[in-house]
């Protein structure tokens, strides 16, 4: 059974590479590859400009996590699709320089996981 997740992805705590233009007025699409400690995301984004200095991002991807023993039971790997959607806004309308915004990512993972691995009471199942 799939358990639908809400993250919220601050760009902060994780490595991200990305390439997009970023001309005043410019559409665009490109690549994101972000690694956390414990997965990677991989998505397609692409942004539309709201006038000089605004722009409305988008985005759908794949999340795949290898999260170990740091959730909730002794092993666990969750994988799914998700999608984003944001707005980043720039100080100068040339879009270069400052530019604050924010993002949310919806995924929607299912998360094979083992408790008590390697007992008597191992548990095995999918949420």
């Amino acid at each position: 059974m799939n358990c639908l997740k809400l993250a919220l992805i601050v760009s902060c705590l994780c490595v991200t590479s990305g390439a997009m233009p970023a001309q005043a007025g410019d559409r665009a699409v490109g690549l994101e590859i972000q690694r956390y400690p414990v997965g990677t995301i991989a998505t397609v984004v692409g942004r539309v400009p709201l006038g000089d200095r605004s722009e409305l991002l988008f985005g759908a991807g794949f999340n795949d996590s290898d999260r170990e023993d740091n959730g909730e039971f002794d092993e666990e790997q969750a994988e799914g699709p998700g999608v984003s959607v944001g707005f980043r806004h720039y100080r100068d309308a040339d879009r270069t320089g400052w530019s604050c915004g924010a993002r949310l990512d919806l995924w929607d993972l299912e998360v094979d996981w083992i408790d008590q691995l390697g007992t008597l009471g191992e548990t095995r199942g999918t949420s």
